[in-house]
């Protein structure tokens, strides 16, 4: 297993000349995960393996590289439930319903998220029913499905939220959109805690991993002080 903090670096440089600065945090990569050339095409090769007319539940998390198929899904009429920055406010569901027919393109963006979508509790979650997909960014990627990079766990985090809320089981798949720079061939350690991407989407590839086995349960270790505050960690340790 390789050291993890000496690839991320190398793939952050690999990237920089792909990514696409953020209005906000311009290209410091410590602060988003950045959107790329041919973050598109990636989504669309996606969005090609999946019948966009059945219903689907999908939990997609606001990263920059995610914003066409954001785009896409909700001009297919899918809700999408999102985690808010930070998950100072928990999570919201945008509803297709709610976006002016045209507006989608603005509803993707994090800004757009937080406009048109609305607050969901956890309890409201489960009378949707349980997750068929996840689609998350990374800053970084290995071959094996493991996601590392920025130090943060907020997807660990939301997956054993998700897991004591039973609104995902072992065969949620989860796909990971990345630049193929951002991609590692060489294996990284990872923790217990931590969540593999069953499925790779890059701009030339998806790569089929298969699922590896995953958390039952939250890590509250991961959990800082101010983090379990959020409505969802306040809402999860009610029902504890």
């Amino acid at each position: 297993m390789a050291n993890h903090e000496t690839i991320a670096q190398e793939i952050e440089q690999n990237v920089r000349p792909f990514a696409r600065p953020d209005s906000h945090f311009h290209l410091d990569f410590s602060r988003f995960i950045p959107g790329f050339t041919g973050d598109e095409v990636a989504s669309e090769r996606l969005l090609a393996r999946l019948d966009l007319d059945r219903t689907w539940r999908i939990f997609v998390t606001p990263d920059n590289a995610l914003i066409p198929i954001r785009q896409r899904l909700l001009e297919a009429g899918i809700d999408l439930v999102l985690p808010t920055y930070g998950l100072h406010d928990g999570f919201i569901v945008i509803s297709p319903s709610t976006i002016p027919s045209g507006h989608e393109r603005y509803a993707s963006w994090l800004d757009g998220t937080q406009h048109f979508g609305k607050p969901v509790s956890l309890k409201e979650l489960r009378s949707r029913g349980p997750f068929d997909l996840i689609i998350a960014g990374a800053a970084a990627v290995d071959r094996a499905g493991r996601r590392f990079g920025m130090g943060s766990f907020y997807l660990d985090i939301e997956w054993g939220i998700f897991a004591e809320a039973g609104l995902i089981n072992s065969e949620t798949s989860i796909v990971a959109v990345v630049h193929d720079t951002q991609v590692s061939d060489e294996l990284v350690t990872a923790g217990r805690s931590h969540v593999h991407a069953d499925v790779i989407a890059t701009p030339t590839a998806i790569l089929d991993i298969g699922i590896k086995p995953r958390p039952e349960s939250l890590d509250w270790s991961l959990v800082d002080a101010e983090l379990s505050n959020s409505p969802p960690l306040r809402e999860l340790k009610g029902c504890r």
